[in-house]
């Protein structure tokens, strides 16, 4: 999982679109790398157009983080090839 600069994404979950692409992230945990905080986040998650804004539970830092950042070592957002990537996460 990637560090973003101010958090350490340790589990992102993520519904795609028919072509295999993220749509949006559904839950995701990570760490503050300000306070060490660990956050989870599910329903309370703040979207954007093609990205999801970090805030941690302790000291508020916040980071707009790009969708495709967020689970780039499944290349699956970054090419968003196929569906059949989608199946293989």
């Amino acid at each position: 999982m990637p560090d973003t600069g101010l958090f350490y994404v340790f589990s992102v979950d993520y519904a795609t679109d028919a072509r295999g692409c993220i749509d949006q992230v559904t839950s995701i945990a990570f760490r503050c790398n300000q306070c060490h905080h660990v956050s989870r986040a599910d329903a309370e998650l703040k979207r954007m157009t093609g990205g999801t804004l970090l805030t941690c539970g302790k000291c508020g830092s916040h980071q707009a983080v790009s969708n495709a950042r967020l689970v780039d070592g499944e290349h699956l957002a970054a090419t968003c090839n196929s569906a059949a990537a989608a199946d293989q996460r």
